[in-house]
């Protein structure tokens, strides 16, 4: 019988079951999740934050420090700059990962990638940051369409290029991944993309687009039917050909999303949420601090998700490890408390 292992780990967020369970048994805020601009350079077809135009009172960087002082008292390990638009077009975002650093945290940053250049390959190198770019397609023209910017396939690219050649892919946990929503567009091509990530130690986020912002306005989205196709078709590609092994279930492809269980979300504006694709308000920074927000009535509901399972999650073989995807839930029914609606199962 094949012996299987785990597969690789994003650094930053490769928390083990047992310091996930201490922090909920403490009810301890692990990682916290900031938006820093709306300001984007591209504009896919896919995106679920209809990145664009920059709001008014927007955080100031010190607005951005109290908030990190605030959730390091509340247990914090890892920071995830998600945008919602381009974070490298943040002008303070070298100023927010120094101060990050120095305070003992790791960072993610989601990002586009097509704004790093030689000079922030060379900052991020010696620093405790992982980069998530973007991956959903090998095939120029069409990555290009789906971005909607000519040339964005190459400046990607090159940017991973220069991580990789920077050394953030060599060991465990890497620090660099992809971000690959699957639609009718590249269904096809996502094998070849997964492979492409493992050969690289990089980290592959494979997942269904969102129904929220200009995706919203898409008809490109897969069935729940063919979801599960391809994520038992990348399993099987991980077992015959990597060694690794994972139980299928959403949101993605041979990671597990337990995101709610420590994680909130500070938007550029001030306002909190449990997650960066669930628009479901549980405070405003400027009004409330973020420890009152973290234990109050709502927020903990989410912490426990998995208390409040409905439907056929409340009776899944899975559910002990598995509450689906509570963001796309309640972007299609308004509502996290209900039977997912994306599983295949």
């Amino acid at each position: 019988m094949a012996q299987y292992k785990p597969p690789p780990r994003l650094f930053g967020a490769d928390f083990t079951e047992s310091e996930i369970a201490e922090a909920r048994r403490g009810n301890r805020l692990l990682m916290l999740s900031l938006g820093v601009t709306n300001r984007c350079n591209l504009k896919c077809d896919y995106c679920f934050t209809d990145a664009g135009c920059e709001p008014d009172g927007l955080l100031t960087l010190e607005d951005y420090k109290e908030v990190l002082l605030q959730a390091k008292d509340l247990g914090l390990r890892t920071v995830v700059i998600y945008g919602p638009g381009e974070p490298f077009l943040f002008d303070k975002l070298a100023s927010l990962t120094d101060f990050i650093v120095s305070e003992g945290l790791k960072l993610i940053i989601f990002t586009n990638g097509t704004l790093i250049d030689d000079d922030w390959a060379v900052y991020l190198s010696d620093k405790p940051v992982a980069i998530v770019g973007t991956i959903n397609s090998l095939d120029r023209t069409l990555q290009d369409n789906m971005l909607r910017v000519p040339g964005a396939f190459d400046e990607i690219h090159a940017a991973l290029n220069r991580l990789l050649k920077a050394g953030l892919a060599d060991g465990q946990p890497t620090k660099i991944g992809t971000d690959t929503f699957i639609t009718t567009q590249n269904v096809n091509e996502i094998p070849t993309i997964f492979r492409w990530c493992r050969d690289r130690n990089i980290f592959p986020f494979i997942t269904r687009m969102f129904h929220l912002g200009r995706a919203n306005r898409l008809d490109t989205d897969i069935t729940n039917g063919e979801f599960g196709d391809v994520v038992n078709q990348l399993l099987l590609i991980d077992n015959e050909e990597y060694g690794y092994t994972w139980e299928p279930h959403p949101p993605y492809a041979g990671a597990r999303c337990t995101n709610l269980f420590y994680n909130i979300l500070v938007d550029l504006d001030g306002k909190v949420r449990p997650c960066y694709g669930l628009y479901y308000e549980l405070g405003d920074i400027r009004v409330n601090s973020l420890k009152d927000i973290w234990f109050s009535e709502d927020a903990v509901k989410f912490q426990n998700i998995d208390k409040y399972l409905a439907g056929k999650c409340k009776t899944c073989e899975s559910n002990r490890i598995c509450y689906g995807c509570p963001c796309r839930t309640y972007g299609l029914t308004r509502n996290v408390f209900v039977e997912d609606a994306i599983c295949w199962r």
